[in-house]
């Protein structure tokens, strides 16, 4: 058991009790209170809270038994971590719908999937379909990029290709993180089937959750509604104004489990790195206010047990992702307006430029300063067809020598 000493403050403090009556003396409502109703029913207005009787209907089973949802588990592993998730997932679903994109995993990560009878594709193999010498002038750079929204987006190429070349057709997409203990507490798949069945016009369902840094980064998003009220170019408040209002309901924003229907997840543009979910959840909202399509919340109250991050790797994120929160309002252009060129442009303009970050270590310590690479942003998978960026005969090869088509 950790001892007293080794406690923070903040954990000390919590475990001696919250005067609740003294804290909330210290923020009174203002005294016009204009619109915060209505503020409040529509943060609330797609959140649902099912109990676990919800999600055991049986239509959820058949939801997801009919094949109409295709998984994409980014994997980057060691050991057979994922076992708790392919446990559950590969009785809930046709196995043949589980795809699970390796970037670099080991030997037991990846027999684990074999084991399991999920489809274990390389990222690297579906990559090279990618006509590279003519994408990577519009990322502004000189190699082609790694990490995780890298694998994610060979994901969603694998499956556009199937679609396309093979008819497999399916109605959404459900991305989900590898890496979850006690997977058969979670239900992540089930809550989120659950959310798709609710509401007509949900086009993106997402799982929400305390905790999760999500603190960092709603301050983040109400950071903008400040500055959507000082003088600047007022299509600059426009859009800083309606991010907040946008964004700002999203209990947990950065959530690695969610589903998309098929043309938002073949419309959406994708980062690099960890700036991912961001991106997904600005394009989704700025598509819902066109079509008047819907972001659904899942509460899930059931432990998420998945890798811990560094205080580093935390700091690091939430700096980045708050940053590109602001630079998402000054760029003015809604996410789902981007061309081909606008994406060019931020790669060159923006996102090349390395991230200046200041960030505060769990030990005594100064305060570090790091300069590290930003993430760059990635065309959406109708841009990458439309452009011929991927390569016909190649594809048409790899999907009869490695997928058997």
């Amino acid at each position: 058991m950790e001892s007293i000493s080794g406690l923070s403050d903040e954990k000390l403090k919590r475990l001696m009790g919250a005067d609740s009556a003294r804290s909330d003396e210290a923020y009174h409502p203002a005294h016009t209170n204009a619109g915060m109703d209505d503020m409040q029913s529509h943060f609330a207005r797609n959140y649902l809270m099912p109990s676990e009787k919800d999600v055991s209907d049986g239509r959820v089973k058949d939801f997801l038994r009919n094949g109409d949802v295709a998984m994409i588990i980014p994997m980057r592993e060691r050991g057979p971590v994922t076992r708790p998730l392919l446990g559950v997932a590969s009785q809930l679903m046709p196995v043949g719908n589980i795809y699970v994109i390796d970037d670099g995993s080991d030997i037991d990560a990846c027999e684990e999937v074999r084991r399991h009878g999920a489809q274990l594709v390389a990222a690297t193999e579906i990559l090279d379909l990618i006509d590279w010498k003519r994408l990577l002038p519009i990322l502004a750079l000189d190699k082609r990029p790694s990490g995780k929204g890298v694998a994610v987006m060979a994901g969603y190429m694998l499956l556009y290709l199937l679609v396309e070349r093979a008819g497999k057709e399916v109605a959404w997409i459900c991305q989900h993180d590898s890496e979850i203990a006690e997977y058969s507490t979670y239900r992540g798949l089930e809550y989120l089937a659950w959310g798709a069945l609710q509401k007509r016009n949900a086009h993106y369902v997402k799982m929400a959750k305390t905790g999760r840094g999500n603190e960092s980064c709603m301050t983040a998003r109400s950071i903008m509604r400040n500055l959507a009220r000082l003088p600047q170019n007022p299509s600059v408040q426009k859009r800083l104004g309606d991010l907040f209002v946008r964004l700002a309901p999203h209990k947990w924003m950065l959530t690695g489990e969610f589903m998309m229907r098929w043309s938002l997840a073949m419309q959406r543009p994708f980062a690099t790195g960890y700036l991912e979910e961001t991106l997904i959840s600005a394009f989704a909202e700025d598509v819902g206010a066109v079509t008047g399509q819907h972001t659904v919340q899942v509460a899930n109250s059931n432990p998420r047990l998945d890798a811990a991050n560094t205080a580093r790797k935390e700091a690091l994120m939430q700096d980045q992702i708050s940053g590109f929160l602001m630079e998402l309002g000054y760029e003015i252009l809604p996410v789902n307006r981007w061309a081909l060129e606008d994406i060019a442009r931020l790669n060159h303009e923006r996102m090349s430029m390395p991230e200046d970050v200041a960030w505060i270590p769990d030990d005594d310590g100064p305060v570090r300063y790091e300069e590290v690479d930003n993430n760059r942003i990635l065309p959406s998978i109708a841009m990458l067809s439309e452009g011929e960026f991927i390569e016909s005969d190649k594809a048409a090869s790899f999907l009869e020598d490695k997928i058997n088509i």
